[in-house]
């Protein structure tokens, strides 16, 4: 997935939410790509994973804007993730919003293990 930047229609556009989703795309792709080979997932897989372990910094650098981005989402920022998803998947059809969900909460996830991970143990 090549990185975007789409100018923000709103206040906030909806970049950090594209980031996010992009990571949740490609930390699935890697799964299913390891699994059509063999049915398993081992470390002969890694290859499959690097897009998503490059695009970890991109997708929660800014996250905290997401709820701002959502927040004022219009129908074209909307249709931008849409079509983020529909080149991503081509041939999804309207599997599109359900797959963006999907997505979205994979990446988000990820952010919040690297926040527990990351913290001070109280």
């Amino acid at each position: 997935m090549t990185k975007e930047t789409h100018e923000p229609v709103g206040k906030f556009g909806v970049n950090e939410t594209l980031e996010v989703i992009s990571l949740g795309l490609l930390l699935s792709k890697g799964v299913v790509d390891s699994l059509a080979s063999d049915n398993k997932i081992d470390m002969s897989d890694y290859i499959n994973f690097v897009p998503a372990l490059l695009q970890i910094p991109d997708a929660i650098a800014d996250v905290k804007l997401i709820p701002s981005e959502l927040k004022e989402l219009d129908q074209s920022e909307l249709k931008l993730i849409e079509n983020h998803i529909l080149e991503a998947l081509p041939g999804i059809g309207s599997k599109w919003f359900q797959i963006a969900k999907s997505a979205f909460t994979i990446g988000s996830e990820v952010y919040v293990l690297i926040k527990v991970l990351t913290s001070k143990a109280s």
